[in-house]
């Protein structure tokens, strides 16, 4: 009888090593929403590419559109982590790095969403230019059209040029939640402008799913695009952005429309799930084999 038990307690302590060994090794998420995806960037793509610790040079978009993300400057990339979001890759900034793309992602005609999966526990309230959150983790260059999400005094932050606000015409939308905590967060910010260019529209931001701050603004852009910056904004036209991210990035996601709400939910509990959430089967398994691991010593004890 001893024998069979220590059978099953060796089969299933195999079972409960698998099971923890598994919830890194979970694939990138399948998106629920595609239509309009303008740009798609997955730290588990890099896996293989990079070694833990090592600069990343090139963040290739899962899109289809080819906006690759680089940085050839070594100065300013940021780090390769293998075990970030659900213990997963993520792409660290040490707040003196960014990566860019050519003028690819021009403004589209009625609105745009921005998504970003990240964790920071950096505190930053006041920005270099005043154009950007003190954070930017995704931000245009060009000037006038310094649309960037990021952290103010770690809370969630939209900024947009209006042409309006005084005193230069920029605009800054803060949430009142908490993003710097070192926990994960997802963060999404839709913009619809139905009339176009210089025409009212509306901001929405979300912190994990749930909708925390509405308002009205103009959409502005120039026509082209510009640069847009992965963890830094604009600098008065400086080719180096300002206003650098601290912290790591998981996932990042560009839309060309504002996303429904519905489709915000969507997408929100793909990321979820994907970064921040273990896999439930995944862990149930590993916390079974260690049940009955239990179980069979205490009865051997008997």
């Amino acid at each position: 009888m001893k024998k069979t038990i220590n059978k099953l307690v060796k089969l299933m302590a195999g079972f409960a090593v698998i099971g923890l060994l598994l919830i890194p090794l979970r694939a990138t998420a399948t998106l629920p929403v595609t239509s309009n995806l303008a740009l798609w960037l997955d730290a588990t793509t890099l896996t293989g590419t990079y070694a833990n610790g090592q600069a990343v040079t090139s963040w290739t978009d899962l899109s289809g559109n080819g906006r690759n993300y680089t940085q050839g400057n070594g100065s300013f990339q940021p780090m390769f982590v293998s075990s970030g979001a659900n213990s997963k890759p993520s792409v660290r900034f040490d707040g003196n790095d960014f990566l860019t793309i050519p003028r690819v992602i021009g403004w589209p005609a009625n609105g745009f969403t921005y998504v970003a999966v990240m964790n920071s526990s950096f505190t930053d309230t006041t920005a270099a230019f005043e154009a950007n959150a003190p954070q930017t983790i995704l931000g245009f260059t060009g000037p006038e059209a310094a649309n960037g999400m990021g952290l103010n005094g770690g809370q969630f932050s939209y900024n947009n040029y209006d042409g309006n606000t005084a005193p230069n015409g920029f605009a800054h939308y803060n949430a009142t939640n908490s993003f710097n905590n070192g926990s994960w967060h997802t963060m999404m910010m839709t913009f619809d402008a139905p009339g176009g260019n210089n025409q009212p529209g509306t901001i929405k931001l979300y912190a994990d799913g749930n909708l925390v701050l509405t308002t009205n603004s103009p959409l502005y852009y120039a026509s082209g695009g510009y640069l847009q910056d992965l963890g830094g904004g604009y600098n008065g036209g400086s080719a180096t952005p300002t206003d650098f991210f601290h912290g790591d990035l998981g996932a990042i996601l560009v839309y060309s429309n504002a996303l429904s709400a519905a489709e915000v939910q969507s997408v929100q509990s793909s990321l979820f799930e994907e970064f921040i959430v273990p896999e439930p089967s995944v862990v149930l398994l590993g916390m079974m084999g260690a049940g009955v691991i239990g179980l069979a010593r205490r009865r051997m004890k008997k």
